[in-house]
């Protein structure tokens, strides 16, 4: 589970969560979609205070550290069936991202 192979995985991630993974808006989505989250690890507005096991149950289970759901367009039907070495390489990936402030694209 490298950086690398991280990297390679959040590619998927662009779309939404931008070019530079701080989230915001998401270009060309309905009014009532939510904003995109900042994936960087950015301490007050991103994954800084979050652990590995956060993470994980965000991607697996949909639920953020303080229990509140992640909504559509999150797809976590494929998040969910990703393995431990692909969470594993997407966490390390970005956790080598500078930390950006929400909505930095």
């Amino acid at each position: 589970p490298t950086a690398a192979y991280g990297s390679y995985l959040a590619r998927g991630c662009v779309g939404c969560h931008g070019a530079a993974y701080a989230g915001g808006p998401i270009a060309g989505a309905p009014p009532g979609w939510p904003a995109a989250a900042n994936l960087t690890p950015n301490a007050e507005s991103g994954l800084g205070r979050w652990t590995y096991d956060d993470f994980v149950r965000a991607l697996r289970e949909g639920r953020r550290p303080d229990g509140s759901r992640i909504r559509p367009p999150m797809p976590l039907a494929a998040t969910r069936a990703m393995t431990d070495v692909e969470l594993a390489a997407l966490w390390a990936y970005l956790r080598t991202l500078p930390a950006r402030p929400a909505g930095a694209r």
